[in-house]
């Protein structure tokens, strides 16, 4: 909802996955950017959503935050940074 109220239309997940539910419905979207926490759950969860939406034809990248911050630490100047940074990363 941070992202939301900053005016970007966002979706959240619970922890670190998607359910294939999730999945089907996100592949309505033509690009889709995955914002999970950089500790070593949200790097696997990343891995793992971003197999599963390439495999759905979606284009994909992610959105690095930095260590030991999560979305809700983040402000929107920094935010918009990382988001223009994603699309040169991935």
């Amino acid at each position: 909802t941070t992202l939301f109220r900053s005016g970007y239309p966002s979706v959240c997940s619970f922890g670190a996955d998607i359910s294939d539910n999730q999945i089907k419905l996100l592949s309505y979207f033509e690009h889709i950017y995955v914002c999970l926490d950089n500790d070593s759950a949200g790097i696997k969860g990343w891995k793992n959503i971003k197999n599963r939406i390439i495999n759905i034809g979606v284009n994909v990248d992610r959105i690095i935050l930095p260590r030991n911050k999560d979305i809700n630490d983040i402000n929107r100047k920094i935010f918009e940074k990382l988001f223009e940074k994603s699309k040169i990363i991935e």
